[in-house]
């Protein structure tokens, strides 16, 4: 998933949240029981409640790629089954589940929500 920002986001637990700061991989998955966790609600529901996400964010190394102050970031988000259950598809679930990644982000960084101005889902042929 791709998102929009109107401004970088800020991670409540880093006491200096800046573009250097920023300009890696930001990793959402706290521990193991949060990573074994969202291995089998894939296995079970389709997705996980509380998914791995790995963030970048190419703006903080090329600010060409938005608007002066404004932010692009991919999320690569893990632990979701190719197959739902009960006859769900991807094409009827992905803007819940789009919503649901931005609201995993928030509790980590208390501006992401506001900040996002538009997203891209990116959905893997097959699924």
């Amino acid at each position: 998933m791709n998102v929009a920002l109107s401004e970088l986001p800020i991670f409540d637990s880093l006491p200096e949240c800046n573009e250097t700061v920023l300009s890696s991989a930001i990793e959402i998955c706290p521990s193991l029981a949060y990573i074994s966790d969202a291995y089998n609600d894939a296995r079970t529901r389709g997705w996980a409640r509380n998914p791995v996400i790995s963030m970048w964010i190419p703006t903080t190394q090329d600010d060409t790629l938005a608007p002066t102050s404004c932010h692009v970031a991919s999320l690569f988000c893990q632990h979701f089954n190719k197959e739902l259950p009960d006859g769900k598809s991807w094409d009827d679930e992905k803007d819940r589940v789009a919503r649901h990644i931005i609201d995993t982000v928030a509790k980590y960084s208390s501006n992401f929500k506001n900040a996002v101005v538009g997203t891209q889902i990116k959905v893997t042929p097959g699924y």
